[in-house]
């Protein structure tokens, strides 16, 4: 079974916030987050929901 879209970039910040990439605190513009992941921004909320 292949791993959707949402659930690699919910990895992929889960990942960063662990190791520190993302300061505590700091807000992630959706914009350019989708823009450095090289994904659209539906997906990137749904990951984002995840994390909540």
């Amino acid at each position: 079974m292949q791993e959707s879209t949402p659930s690699i970039i919910a990895r992929k910040l889960r990942y960063a916030i662990a190791h520190g990439e993302v300061a505590p605190g700091s807000q992630l513009g959706e914009a350019e987050l989708a823009r450095e992941l090289g994904v659209s921004r539906g997906p990137l909320r749904e990951a984002m929901r995840r994390l909540t």
